[in-house]
């Protein structure tokens, strides 16, 4: 059941970047698309994870820095490359070097002998998707936005070891889920003061709580399906997998974001 977790993770993962955009277009900011997904998820899985609070104290101040780190490139990965109008497929395609980051840490910092079957996969997987998005076709993109993207490759692949070692060390996917919102929506608060003070006279809307009602159906949609459903079938999968194989498995989200940005776009 692990594996098919996992899997169906992965497919609904892949209308997140997707979904941003779609958002982006219906009106809403960078910053509502990072920022409201996170709290109503964290509304949903707060009493569930209320067992889980005393854990949380036991939690290292460096896992927790490596984790609002994490979270933060991941975050500004997916996002801020779509108003830099970078195609979803190319954003995928970037931030899912994703299990090269993974095996690098692991046969680098973790001293783990990587199998060579795993480098194979791992190198037929990103020839197989650059065939697929074929992104480069002479065009110059953002060079900020590229960099976010391969940012949040690195922040997916911490994301990935940092949640679940949280697991292993027996705290529940509501409780896991929690940590995840928590350290996301602290430095994104942080970027969001930063903003509010660098564009004072700024008429464009940076962050609103009076939303259009289609919006607000829409932002319901994506944070309870696209986002909430597939972070706790990763994190009840992660727990008997091996990082680099959650990595690997996880190469289906730039699958369906690509098929989706086809079909769509």
């Amino acid at each position: 059941m692990a594996y098919l977790y996992l899997i169906l993770s992965g497919i609904l993962f892949g209308g997140i970047v997707f979904g941003g955009k779609i958002l982006m277009n219906m009106g809403a900011s960078l910053f509502e698309v990072m920022l409201y997904p996170e709290i109503l998820s964290l509304l949903v899985i707060l009493y569930p994870a209320r067992r889980d609070f005393k854990r949380f104290l036991k939690i290292p101040l460096k896992i927790i820095f490596l984790l609002m780190f994490s979270m933060l490139m991941i975050n500004l990965g997916e996002f801020m490359p779509i108003i830099l109008n970078i195609p979803v497929s190319l954003i995928v395609l970037i931030l899912y070097l994703q299990p090269l980051w993974t095996i690098l840490i692991e046969q680098f910092y973790f001293h783990k002998k990587q199998p060579k079957i795993d480098w194979i996969l791992v190198a037929i997987m990103l020839i197989g998707m650059i065939i697929l998005v074929n992104p480069f076709n002479d065009k110059q993109f953002s060079t900020p936005g590229i960099i976010s993207s391969f940012l949040g490759g690195l922040g997916l692949s911490l994301w990935v070891f940092i949640t679940r070692h949280l697991r292993l060390q027996g705290i529940s996917i509501y409780g896991t889920f929690l940590a995840t919102n928590i350290f996301s929506i602290l430095p994104i608060l942080f970027l969001f003061s930063l903003a509010e003070l660098t564009y004072q006279n700024l008429t464009l809307r940076i962050l609103s709580f009076d939303l259009p009602p289609l919006l607000c159906d829409a932002f319901i949609f994506y944070s309870m399906i696209i986002f909430t459903l597939p972070n706790l079938l990763l994190y009840k999968a992660s727990v008997s997998i091996s990082a680099t194989t959650v990595g690997m498995v996880l190469l289906l989200e730039p699958v369906t974001a690509v098929i989706l940005d086809v079909l769509f776009f």
